[in-house]
């Protein structure tokens, strides 16, 4: 009898270790999504360079843009595990009059989206003087150029915005 058991057990034991779990499938699944996603968002991440165009006043203000790619943990209420999300995070810089004299405010990056289908971002930054400006932009140049139009409903501002990728050594 006791045979009967450890044999029932060892081959139990032999098949549930080739047979992956519907959790590991999942897990797997997302792992891979998340992998396309990142890949997506590597395009764009980088530092970019241009002017920040107000037609009312006709001033240009130099910007520079910093896109990053970072994993963000998200709770996707299907279990405990938390789901890991690349998201695009980072800031715009304006600098007041020339770029090298250290005078510049930042804005952060508070929503980000990527449409790779259609070469679009779409950001959100914060700052108080604005509270928020919306940046939409177009990639071009297979990601070396980003243009498009920029607003800040609270401040009644609209206008258009170009920028150059810089190279990294």
């Amino acid at each position: 009898m006791k045979r009967i058991i450890l044999l029932g057990l060892l081959s139990l034991g032999a098949c549930s270790q080739g047979k992956i779990s519907d959790r590991d499938v999942k897990r797997q699944q997302q792992q891979d999504q998340v992998n396309l996603k990142r890949q997506e968002l590597t395009t764009v991440a980088g530092l970019y360079r241009g002017e920040l165009r107000n037609p009312a006043d006709g001033v240009n203000q130099s910007v520079l843009l910093n896109l990053q790619v970072k994993d963000i943990p998200e709770s996707s209420g299907e279990g405990v595990d938390p789901v890991i999300v690349p998201k695009i995070v980072g800031n715009l810089r304006l600098y007041y009059g020339a770029e090298d004299g250290h005078e510049y405010w930042d804005a952060a990056i508070i929503e980000s989206e990527y449409k790779p289908a259609q070469n679009l971002i779409s950001l959100v930054v914060q700052h108080a003087q604005f509270d928020r400006m919306i940046l939409q932009l177009e990639v071009a140049d297979e990601g070396k150029t980003l243009r498009g139009s920029w607003s800040a409903n609270s401040v009644g501002r609209t206008g258009t915005i170009s920028l150059t990728k810089e190279e990294t050594a």
